[in-house]
């Protein structure tokens, strides 16, 4: 007996269609939960390297880098020293790409000269995975600096108009508070005891801070974490150019390289775009569903849920409610820190 040939028919076809678009719709959240976890234990390595590089560092200078140093670029300077500098110079994290196998580029730099001239251009535009979160697409972005950021590089650097810097996603901790202790002639060249008093990060500005100051003990001490650039880029649609002020790699400035907790975790959940593209960019934040991953002086990488604990703020500024910043950069009036800001304190 012949048999006939068998085909599927329309019906059968669309019902197979249909099962697998079902299947597929079912298997791709799997796999997208799947490559965030890829992502975020990737995270959680760069942090751990910085952690690393934090020791190596500790242990070879006796501290840890200063926040923000200010320029000592003699091209730039009136003095013999860099006492009354406004300009910001290398990050932290430019001070341990010895300790995370990049010491060529390190060795790259010219360090008798500020970061920014041209003759370090070298490493103005490296993109370093290491510093950078998978999670955050933007990160790996290095837009052209508007106007705006062009007027935060030093006459001395001879950079043209066409300039760019890489990005990085990880911060130092500078603490609740951003106090401006720079040394200046007004101040005979010493940062006034207020303003000590008020740097309370592990990076500060001029002075180094060693592990061996955190006296709360090194596992309750937070001396790392995220800051993401999707916040910085909303501010792109109401003035254009801001997205490449904020995170450049190489410098040590708040909203670079530096982030305080004077804000809660991921701000845009609660602030108004009101609070400037500074707050955002100065602000702990990141693309973990739920909060952000956080380097630990003892070297362990925790991740802190966005509600933690953390003072109320004015949802305008940002600021505390109630405080208030006084000329001298100094706060006052400042309500009871909670946890969020607690764990930025070294002692």
């Amino acid at each position: 007996m012949k048999c006939g040939k068998t085909a599927f028919t329309i019906i059968e076809l669309m019902v197979v269609i249909m099962i697998a678009s079902i299947l597929v719709g079912l298997l791709f959240p799997a796999v997208q939960s799947a490559r965030e976890v890829a992502r975020g234990l990737a995270c959680i390595n760069n942090l751990r390297q910085i952690g690393i590089a934090s020791h190596q560092y500790n242990d070879l200078f006796g501290s840890l880098p200063p926040g923000r140093i200010q320029l000592y670029d003699q091209r730039q300077s009136i003095r013999n020293d860099n006492c009354g500098n406004a300009y910001i110079d290398k990050s932290c994290l430019t001070h341990f790409l010895p300790f995370i196998e990049l010491k060529n580029l390190y060795n790259a730099i010219n360090h008798d000269l500020g970061i920014f001239s041209i003759q370090n251009v070298t490493v103005h535009t490296a993109s370093l995975k290491q510093y950078q979160c998978p999670s955050d697409k933007l990160v790996t972005e290095s837009p052209f600096l508007s106007d705006f950021g062009l007027d935060r590089i030093p006459v001395s650097s001879a950079l043209g108009s066409k300039v760019r810097f890489a990005r990085s996603s990880y911060c130092g901790l500078i603490g609740p508070l951003p106090v401006n202790g720079f040394r200046s002639p007004m101040n005979t060249c010493k940062v006034p005891a207020s303003v000590q008093a008020q740097s309370l990060g592990a990076f500060r500005d001029v002075y180094s801070v060693s592990f061996q100051q955190m006296s709360k003990g090194l596992s309750e001490t937070l001396i790392f974490t995220e800051r993401r650039f999707r916040d910085i880029a909303e501010f792109e649609r109401i003035i254009p150019g801001n997205s490449s002020l904020y995170g450049w790699m190489i410098a040590g400035n708040w909203g670079d390289t530096l982030i305080s907790s004077i804000s809660p975790i991921n701000p845009s959940r609660l602030l108004s775009l009101g609070a400037g593209c500074r707050m955002f960019a100065m602000s702990a934040s990141s693309e973990h569903p739920g909060g952000v991953n956080a380097l630990f002086a003892d070297g362990s990488v925790r991740f802190i849920n966005q509600n933690i604990e953390s003072w109320q703020v004015d949802t305008v500024s940002g600021w505390p409610s109630d405080a208030n910043q006084l000329p001298d950069s100094t706060w006052e009036n400042l309500p009871e820190m909670k946890i969020w800001q607690k764990i930025t304190l070294i002692k």
